[in-house]
């Protein structure tokens, strides 16, 4: 699982850049070099993990090309996405509440709505490679391929089949069954 961290962290990081754009109002009470330095790292942290994320997208396909993956890979994506859910519903209440504000509410609804998108379709992307590669193995057939992957773009609809998948199509064998 420790090969999907970035993934993992990706909703939380946009989380705290959340808050950071909350609080750079802030901001202006530091003098303006350190203003500088904070909004530099802030930007330079979130580029580090958007490129820590796509290497691990590309190691995943690099790893159901060389014909490896499979059941193994759909059960970690479908963790992945679960363990998105406190994120996904702290986009969504935030995005909610600030709709009552007539100023900034709009815009950081629209954030708000931007950053589920954008970890969601990190995650759907994951599930997608992850989905080809149990396709190759003959875990899954090509129709359920196609469907199960469009549904992991899809706001909600998303951690509902990942819920599926891991607990249903995919499951981890049981122990002391089928001859051991």
């Amino acid at each position: 699982m420790h090969a999907f961290m970035p993934l993992l962290v990706f909703p939380y990081l946009l989380v705290a850049d959340f808050h950071f754009l909350l609080a750079s109002g802030k901001l202006g009470a530091l003098p303006v070099p350190l203003e500088t330095g904070i909004v530099v790292l802030v930007l330079a942290l979130n580029a580090a993990e958007l490129f820590f994320c796509i290497r691990c997208l590309v190691r995943a396909l690099k790893t159901v090309r060389g014909g490896d993956g499979g059941a193994l890979l759909v059960r970690k994506a479908a963790a992945v996405k679960l363990l998105h859910i406190p994120a996904y519903l702290y986009f969504f209440c935030a995005g909610c509440i600030m709709l009552l504000f007539p100023h900034m509410g709009f815009v950081i609804t629209l954030l708000c709505f931007l950053s589920d998108l954008w970890s969601i379709s990190l995650t759907g992307l994951l599930m997608a490679i992850a989905l080809y590669g149990a396709y190759r193995r003959r875990n899954v057939s090509l129709r359920q391929t196609v469907l199960h992957g469009i549904l992991s773009f899809i706001f909600c609809a998303d951690v509902i089949d990942a819920l599926y998948l891991r607990l249903k199509v995919f499951r981890a064998p049981q122990k002391g069954s089928a001859g051991a």
